[in-house]
């Protein structure tokens, strides 16, 4: 994982990883204003350890003999402070929400648009497990 801050094998036992999409801040001009922010589905991919969620933006390149994958660190949510929203309001049955509990969070809650409701349905469920052990 690129841009890393840290050590990734201080993050505990490695539970399950799942490419999935988040909706990202993306300022979009307009011809109204100079400015608008609105949001994208971006493709990224969820690592969950023992002791955090490591979101990380996905990019891919095919050559002729294999397809490169990048990780690129975006946020981690710490599973000691952090909760999980199943079905956030407003949103279709493939979404849930990660909620960063820490007062000084750059990013306080995000989007994550599963590819099936059996991936989202894992993921949440392995998220909880891990946050339901440690209280």
């Amino acid at each position: 994982i690129e841009l890393f801050p840290g050590d990734i094998t201080k993050q505990g036992e490695f539970i399950f990883k799942g490419s999935v999409e988040c909706k990202v801040p993306s300022p979009k001009k307009s011809i109204f204003s100079r400015r608008k922010e609105t949001e994208k589905l971006e493709p990224c991919q969820i690592f969950i350890f023992q002791q955090s969620v490591v979101i990380c933006y996905h990019t891919w390149r095919e050559t002729e003999l294999e397809v490169k994958n990048t990780y690129k660190y975006w946020h981690k949510f710490q599973i000691n402070e952090m909760q999980v929203r199943d079905s956030p309001k407003g949103q279709d049955a493939l979404t849930f929400e990660l909620h960063d509990s820490k007062p000084d969070s750059q990013i306080p809650n995000m989007l994550i648009t599963a590819k099936t409701a059996d991936q989202k349905m894992k993921l949440v469920e392995k998220i909880n497990t891990e946050i339901k052990q440690i209280e």
